[in-house]
């Protein structure tokens, strides 16, 4: 993906969300932003299916679950130097079937697909690591917040 599109990405994604992400405007470290109640469920690094009920997707879901992402991201990838980070990608999972998507309707069902963003990441800061610069979560919403339930990479 080349470097404007990341960028008109990232821009159309906080715009969908009505929010300004400060990670846009000076590429400072967005773990500081990390909200303490938006902490992911336990132990996504696992991928386990939720127990919790998750809710269906408003129209502004992959704004919001890319969000999410990044806010959690501190939680979910403990040791992983931060700084830069983005979202390079986010696709409802049931649109992503053929590829990262596919993992929530294999391993929870349709129902868990059809309510859930995968939502693709990069960590600049972890170059020149191909695997350790980039990461992919699958974020659901659990009565009305976006939490992240499973790391896939």
């Amino acid at each position: 993906m080349t470097r404007l599109r990341r960028a008109l990405v990232a821009v159309l994604v906080a715009a969908l969300a009505g929010i300004v992400v400060p990670l846009l405007a000076g590429g400072s470290d967005y773990a500081a932003q990390a909200n303490p109640t938006s902490q992911p469920l336990p132990e996504p690094s696992q991928g386990r299916c939720p127990k919790r009920h998750m809710q269906r997707l408003p129209r502004d879901a992959v704004a919001r679950a890319t969000l999410a992402a990044l806010d959690q991201a501190p939680a979910v990838y403990r040791g992983t130097r931060l700084k830069g980070m983005r979202a390079t990608e986010a696709i409802l999972a049931r649109l992503d079937d053929p590829g990262r998507g596919g993992y929530a309707r294999v391993k929870c069902g349709r129902r868990v697909q059809n309510r859930t963003v995968v939502v693709y990441l990069e960590f600049p800061a972890m170059r020149p690591s191909a695997s350790l610069s980039q990461g992919v979560v699958l974020v659901s919403r659990f009565a009305g917040e976006y939490r992240v339930w499973a790391q896939l990479h």
